[in-house]
């Protein structure tokens, strides 16, 4: 059966009329349609029977290959956000099904990356003349690269009268040292909202979890 992109068109013979040409194209095309159409069935039959196989990582929760006994590698979409990151944690651990033991110690990591987060908030707040980090993106031709600073609110004038400053501020940097601290209290505040959403998920997961019989 030919791959899903592999068509094209047949050429005309010699001495062939345009409107044999025609019939003959018309029916090759229909020909490999058909074909694709087969093919397309095919490989979504192929994944639910996968899929029948699969079992439910412990951390992200979706269905995975667990052929020797372990969830196979695999990227770790954020459960209630969307984002991936390239490995997830319940790879080479047993399947939710029979474990709950590595969402366990996901659930303490996330705690544990909360209490961090509101420290590094709590305090930010109690230090109003700390230096803080501004970024922006300058493009390159096609390319996107990052740029950063540490102003503090003495030296954020100075800093966006010079050369540096007034392009940072032309990419997207605070235009002030006030709107510079509101985007962190703004990243860190939604971090912590994100944290307390994930706990809140894997903990109902976790609860929810019965042992195999």
């Amino acid at each position: 059966m030919p791959a899903l992109s592999s068509w094209s068109p047949p050429r005309r013979l010699p001495g062939e009329t345009q409107d044999a040409y025609k019939l003959r194209w018309q029916g090759a095309r229909a020909e490999y349609d058909a074909a694709m159409i087969a093919r397309k069935a095919e490989i979504a039959t192929e994944k639910a029977e996968r899929l029948k196989r699969a079992k439910t990582c412990q951390i992200c929760g979706r269905p995975i290959m667990a052929e020797q006994g372990l969830i196979a590698h695999h990227g770790y979409v954020r459960p209630l956000e969307g984002w991936q990151s390239d490995s997830c944690e319940g790879a080479r651990e047993l399947p939710y099904e029979e474990s709950r033991t590595a969402l366990g110690l996901h659930i303490d990591e996330l705690r544990q990356g909360l209490r961090t987060t509101v420290a590094v908030l709590d305090t930010f707040n109690n230090s109003p003349d700390s230096g803080v980090r501004v970024t922006w993106n300058v493009r390159v031709g096609r390319m996107m690269t990052e740029h950063s600073c540490t102003v503090t609110p003495q030296g954020f004038d100075a800093w966006a009268q010079s050369e540096q400053g007034a392009l940072a501020r032309r990419c997207g940097a605070p235009q002030s040292y006030a709107e510079a601290r509101k985007r962190v209290v703004q990243r860190l505040t939604q971090d912590i909202t994100d944290l307390q959403r994930q706990i809140s998920h894997q903990a109902e997961r976790f609860n929810a979890w019965k042992a195999p019989r």
